[in-house]
């Protein structure tokens, strides 16, 4: 997410901010924040939505006061002729109205993010073609050639890398003693709980958004420490600290959203001085190097076993690495500095 939901915020739930350095760097740059009217935080309103606007509008008053934002960053109504558009996929590209075709239709460039982009892929790709004169894919990683993104016919859209950045509590804390089984960290869904995935379903033969982690969870291999399981376990087990878990162990594993989207916990990892092991075409553009940055492996879990018990009592390789991962928050906001700014310019 962005930012704090209202709806969140009322019943003390903890959103993850995975875009929140994105967002922030967009605000600072001068960007607006477009409020249309046609969404809430809140469940749908079905016949009683004609009551949206004064609704939204005093939503949005308590939205910029609990994330600190001043009400001079909001623009209601459509945007502007001519402006550019920055368009969050997950519900910007979804239940098409009026607002949202005046917005795009108003626009100069949209720039699409294709987060939860697994979900009504279909009908999000719908969209965004029908744009592709002035479109452009914010993707979390370099996704040219992505076959997912081919299947759709999107792969001729101009692509522009904006990765995520750990925040700036995941730091290394000098634990001399790491434990020896690899941490598997990242919660998994089955996808028949959910609707509009039919397609990825199908695309991938799978039922779970990620590489390993249905399967690290089914068969609970001895050698893993799965705060899923964790999670799962205990009362009011979100207490736990995840920079500290991150801290205690030296390899850990965060699977990767299968069409190819890299998970935020391996940069979290990384920031924390862990070494992660990734599917490495799922980390392009970012300029970090195997070996030093992550241990590659072929995203299923005999391949992870493989590769963990080949590093597992190679300190000199876990330790070689560690200065460079420490970097990394800095060397990922360099890169979304550079995609933030030729989005203003």
């Amino acid at each position: 997410m962005l930012s704090i939901p209202v709806s969140y915020f009322l019943i003390r739930k903890r959103p993850h901010l995975k875009y929140r350095h994105f967002f922030e760097k967009l605000l600072n740059e001068g960007a607006l924040i477009c409020v249309d009217f046609s969404e809430t935080s809140f469940r749908r309103w079905g016949r009683f939505s004609f009551l949206l606007p004064p609704f939204v509008f005093f939503e949005t008053l308590i939205w910029c006061l609990i994330n600190k934002i001043s009400i001079t960053k909001v623009h209601f109504g459509s945007v502007p002729s001519g402006a550019k558009l920055v368009v969050f996929t997950y519900k910007g590209a979804t239940e098409f109205n009026n607002f949202k075709r005046k917005s795009f239709d108003n626009s100069s460039a949209i720039y699409w993010h294709l987060s939860h982009f697994m979900i009504s892929s279909q009908e999000k790709a719908q969209v965004i073609n029908g744009y592709s004169q002035k479109s452009t894919l914010l993707c979390d990683s370099d996704m040219n050639q992505n076959p997912y993104l081919e299947s759709l016919r999107m792969e001729n859209l101009p692509i522009l890398l904006v990765p995520f950045v750990p925040g700036e509590r995941f730091v290394a804390t000098g634990r001399e003693r790491r434990g020896d089984k690899l941490l598997s960290v990242g919660s998994f869904h089955k996808l028949e709980l959910f609707n509009n995935v039919r397609y990825f379903c199908d695309f991938y033969r799978a039922n779970s958004y990620h590489f390993v982690r249905s399967e690290i969870a089914a068969e609970k291999p001895d050698w893993v420490f799965n705060v899923a399981e964790l999670r799962s376990g205990l009362p009011g087990s979100d207490s736990f600290d995840m920079v500290d878990m991150l801290n205690s162990f030296k390899y850990v594993v965060c699977g990767d959203e299968l069409w190819g989207a890299p998970a935020i916990g391996n940069f979290e990892a990384m920031a924390c001085g862990a070494l992660p092991i990734l599917v490495e075409e799922n980390y392009l553009g970012m300029g970090l190097k195997e070996g030093l940055d992550f241990v590659g492996y072929d995203g299923t879990l005999e391949g992870l076993f493989q590769v963990f018990h080949m590093f597992d009592r190679n300190r000199k390789a876990f330790d070689e690495g560690i200065e460079s991962r420490l970097s990394i928050r800095g060397r990922l906001s360099s890169v979304l500095d550079k995609s933030v700014a030729s989005i203003i310019d």
